[in-house]
């Protein structure tokens, strides 16, 4: 691998039981850059950012993530390297309240580390009045705050992800 790359895939094949979803995907991603992955639905993009991310290890092929091979490791394991992953939709805890949820993401040490619950209040001031609402009911009728719409759970997932100082930040979209 190129030191000028943050990441490269070298022919992953996936699969979900018996059915063969990926077969030899390969591509890089600059350090400093932007790649996008696109394609029609079906045609594997989330299974590809999955198998990257160790959420659905690939049987073959090869991922290295800034210099180190990061195949088939758990998911936490890559987050702490500075990879993160934002799944579609909203996925989140409903159970527990926006503060709860919050609190989640919240984490100590480990490189690229920056996130704080004021951090977080910094970039989605919204979340601050919202914190001790349920979540499933605040993402479910998603009301407004002070005259401003509430951050919707898939774009604010993914500025979180891309604010996050991650050195790679994977989006999915299904």
């Amino acid at each position: 691998m190129a030191a000028d790359t943050l990441l490269a895939v070298g022919g992953l094949d996936t699969f979900y039981g018996k059915s063969h979803v990926l077969r030899g995907v390969s591509f890089s991603v600059p350090r400093g850059g932007i790649s996008v992955l696109l394609g029609r639905n079906g045609a594997g993009k989330t299974t590809t950012l999955r198998s990257i991310m160790g959420l659905t290890p690939p049987r073959a092929g090869r991922v290295v993530f800034k210099g180190r091979d990061v195949t088939g490791q758990a998911p936490h394991q890559v987050f702490r390297l500075g990879m993160g992953y934002v799944p579609e939709g909203r996925q989140i805890f409903a159970h527990l309240d926006v503060g709860e949820n919050l609190r989640l993401a919240v984490r100590a040490g480990g490189e690229g580390t920056r996130w704080t619950l004021e951090r977080i209040f910094e970039y989605f001031p919204i979340l601050r009045d919202a914190r001790r609402a349920l979540a499933g009911a605040r993402a479910a009728a998603r009301p407004r705050t002070r005259g401003h719409p509430a951050p919707s759970p898939k774009r604010g997932g993914h500025d979180l992800a891309r604010r996050a100082e991650r050195a790679y930040g994977a989006c999915g979209e299904r």
